[in-house]
């Protein structure tokens, strides 16, 4: 059972889920769903929302019978230890291929819009050396810092809602009228986008307050996001046109590019310094859940020691070539197949805990 000093609040998991979840895709996410359904794609992003609450009750039924314990632990209570290995093996690789995927994001995405001059090495060295002095510290320390920076998310909110003014209603209408199929069809492009509310798997039994304390802050922070997503992606739908919007992969920044004030020339250097705070939350995240079962596997008592390891690895797979679309492209499939399965796992385990005899629900955290 984890000690109850080294816990964080059912608030600061709140945070923790929302600057996990939105990170480097948000400036891509309208162009993704325009592709995968269109302009219905906020339709499917609304229904990958009610996808991602559908796994939280999963859990959520889990928990009730190990109320204290993260999911690898779960999974050695049922399973046995060789098992737990194995889970917490393919923890450390999905942490390293998502990490590996937002490094090689970020990176593309300041070459192309803000230091074209600058090696990408460079670049990617930047937030690997800043990540480690903040995973490698306790969880409590980076619950309060996903607090802090939590508020940049309002700027966020504020340039996209000056960019309504030359919204044209028109461009969403009719109402789904690309078809059904199409729209569930790009349903699991939407959950793909949502990925980073798998951390409760981590985080639950690492804060403090009952189940349904826990659950409810979960699906606050779910709703949160998915409402944040549904914001900018009919934001810019409406600003850009059917045709238009397949053709810019990052949409919210050409957006947020088309304006500018007496104060601040360039609102997307400014949108971009805010993004880069929410890609670097999402990243350490990752890293701190990789490194914690890094100690597991590998019985390595060095928090620091486990989180460069992680970076390390990260770090140098990320210089691997994957300049081209087509590179990119497969590095993105990978990471949604690992996603797909990493997300999965409560599905394909609640049968065994509910017929296992181990465990036992705790009225008080119920």
């Amino acid at each position: 059972m984890i000690n109850s000093s080294k816990k964080i609040s059912p608030a600061q998991l709140f945070f923790m889920i929302i600057q996990t979840q939105i990170g480097v895709g948000v400036l891509s996410l309208p162009y993704t769903m325009a592709k995968a359904s269109k302009m219905d794609g906020w339709i499917s992003l609304a229904l990958g929302g009610i996808a991602v609450q559908f796994f939280i009750l999963i859990y959520y039924m889990i928990m009730k019978k190990f109320p204290n314990k993260i999911v690898k632990e779960i999974i050695v209570e049922v399973f046995g230890h060789t098992i737990g290995k194995v889970f917490e093996a393919c923890l450390i690789l999905y942490s390293i291929i998502i990490g590996v995927l937002i490094l090689n994001l970020y990176t593309r995405i300041l070459d192309r819009w803000i230091l074209p001059e600058t090696p990408n090495w460079i670049i990617s060295l930047l937030l690997v050396v800043c990540s480690y002095f903040l995973a490698k510290e306790k969880l409590r320390v980076i619950a309060r810092f996903n607090v802090i920076v939590s508020s940049f998310l309002l700027i966020f909110l504020v340039l996209i809602i000056y960019s309504l003014k030359d919204a044209n209603i028109y461009y969403i209408m009719p109402i789904a009228n690309t078809g059904w199929k199409s729209i569930l069809f790009g349903t699991k492009d939407a959950i793909i986008a949502l990925l980073g509310f798998e951390i409760i798997m981590f985080l639950s039994a690492m804060t403090t307050g009952t189940l349904k304390q826990k659950i409810k802050f979960i699906t606050a922070a779910n709703i949160f996001v998915t409402l944040f997503y549904l914001f900018a992606t009919i934001a810019s739908f409406l600003f850009f046109s059917p045709v238009d919007i397949q053709l810019i992969p990052e949409p919210l920044l050409y957006l947020i590019k088309a304006f500018s004030f007496k104060i601040i020339e360039r609102t997307d250097i400014l949108f971009l310094s805010i993004w880069i705070v929410s890609v670097f939350t999402s990243f350490v995240s990752y890293i701190y859940w990789g490194a914690d079962c890094v100690k597991g596997v590998f019985n390595s008592k060095k928090p620091s020691r486990n989180t460069l390891l992680m970076l390390a690895i990260i770090y140098f797979l990320g210089q691997l070539p994957f300049d081209t679309d087509q590179s990119m492209d497969y590095l993105k499939k990978i990471a949604s197949y690992a996603g797909y399965s990493i997300i999965s796992i409560p599905l394909i385990i609640l049968p065994f805990v509910l017929l296992s005899r181990k465990g036992k629900v705790q009225i008080n955290e119920d």
